[in-house]
């Protein structure tokens, strides 16, 4: 990966930020670098950026990165002062269980409909559903 890449995580400005996140993020695997792994996980809890933009994009970079029940994606899910980072979240939380894609779409769509709340509880119970 290009250092200059790497450094844009580290920019002043929010917006170069999300874009460094995405294209590191969707674009190249990140399982043989915890290091820059762990960034993307402080960035999701910590970074003010776009009104919660970054923070958005760090958990999306986590739901395709990570390994289910990362801890910082729970915090996240619970603590964002964004709701649409929690919703992101839970959303990537449910995409690291690997359930599958329609099976996905159908636990998002009981949470939509019947209100439920996007809590770990939530996910542990989705998750037992289907437990072999």
């Amino acid at each position: 990966m290009q250092p200059l890449l790497r450094s844009a995580l580290q920019h002043p400005e929010w917006f170069v930020r999300q874009e460094a996140l995405e294209l590191i993020g969707f674009h190249y695997d990140l399982s043989d670098d915890p290091a820059l792994l762990n960034q993307v996980r402080v960035m999701l809890l910590l970074d003010p950026g776009g009104d919660g933009a970054v923070r958005l994009a760090a958990a999306s970079v986590l739901g395709v990165q990570s390994c289910a029940w990362d801890a910082s994606l729970i915090c996240a899910m619970t603590d964002d002062p964004d709701e649409d980072v929690r919703q992101v979240a839970f959303r990537a939380l449910l995409h690291l269980l690997k359930l599958g894609f329609n099976v996905e779409e159908r636990l998002l769509a009981e949470v939509s409909c019947a209100g439920r709340p996007l809590t770990l509880a939530t996910l542990q119970e989705f998750s037992a559903r289907f437990d072999s």
